[in-house]
């Protein structure tokens, strides 16, 4: 009997889609070949990122979220969820990249609570900027911000129930007077979406260097933030500089998308398989062989991004 033989041999029941793929749900595939199955996923993945958060995203009109008509900077972002903030930065950073006297922008999220985005575009990439708090003077890098975060005592279930509170819900602080870091740590990653996603007005990317911004950032968010809930990775594993999973301090495209890959491959193993436990289908798929793998379609992609930062 062949590997392909073995390895499928309990699937009668299953539906094939194709040679070593099978149709395991609503948009659930189960393939039998891990290798192929992770190429795939990233592909998918990366497509879903464009058509969710460029493609069929609306081209907002700047001027409605201003905070004062008088001061076309500051943006009023109170209550949004985080496809339409992830929206509105793309749209400033395409409307201002160009301009070296526009900013620094404001977005206000509170009475006397604002974020300070200072654009610093660059031809390999040109979405770069600098996020901080308002009355703050230091800017944050993500292990900066890993180490802020363990001394506030912030725990990974925590951290993973308010990212995706603030994406669902919108940004909002009962703090007096001061802004929590997990909070700072939310505008930075919308920022580091939206940041890889500028494109010119034929709607191509201006970048020198695409492949550094061709990733699936809010996928890469998504999975970080339900793994932090189900406490399954810390999250130093994913903002701290030997984190295995920090793809967003690394500059190689070839070692970022294999520390996403990583990054599926935990949510895979911790995740997929037991959310999909309850499913005779999926169940005898994964219990065949250690290298089936489970992916989801395109449509899949898309509504866990819809699920993990609303709709616009």
């Amino acid at each position: 009997m062949t590997s392909e033989n073995s390895a499928t041999k309990g699937f009668s029941n299953l539906a094939l889609k194709s040679n070593g793929t099978y149709e395991l749900g609503v948009n659930i595939e189960g393939w039998t070949d891990r290798a192929k199955a992770t190429k795939e996923e990233y592909r998918r993945q990366c497509e879903a990122n464009e058509v969710f958060f460029v493609k069929e995203a609306p081209r907002f009109n700047l001027s409605d979220y201003i905070e004062n008509i008088e001061d076309t900077c500051t943006f009023n972002i109170t209550g949004l969820n985080a496809a339409v903030i992830v929206n509105l930065l793309r749209c400033v950073i395409e409307e201002y990249r160009t301009d070296e006297n526009s900013g620094p922008f404001l977005f206000k999220f509170a009475e006397d609570k604002k974020f300070r985005l200072e654009l610093l575009p660059t031809a390999g990439q040109p979405g770069n900027g600098l996020i901080r708090v308002v009355g703050k003077l230091k800017y944050y890098n993500y292990p900066e911000m890993n180490d802020v975060l363990h001394k506030a005592g912030v725990t990974n279930k925590g951290l993973g129930d308010m990212l995706l509170k603030l994406n669902i819900q919108g940004i909002r602080s009962a703090l007096f007077n001061d802004i929590s870091p997990i909070n700072e740590l939310h505008f930075m990653l919308l920022f580091e979406i939206a940041r890889k996603l500028v494109q010119g007005p034929n709607g191509k990317p201006v970048s020198t260097n695409p492949a550094v911004d061709n990733v699936p950032t809010g996928l890469v968010i998504s999975r970080m933030i339900e793994l932090l809930r189900q406490n399954e990775v810390d999250f130093a594993n994913v903002l701290s500089f030997e984190g295995q999973y920090n793809s967003f301090i690394e500059v190689n495209p070839v070692l970022k998308k294999k520390k996403i890959v990583l990054l599926n491959g935990c949510y895979h193993d911790h995740v997929v398989m037991a959310a999909h436990s309850s499913s005779e289908k999926v169940k005898t798929f994964l219990d065949e062989a250690k290298q089936n793998y489970v992916i989801k379609t395109l449509e899949g992609y898309l509504h866990e991004l819809t699920e993990f930062f609303g709709s616009m």
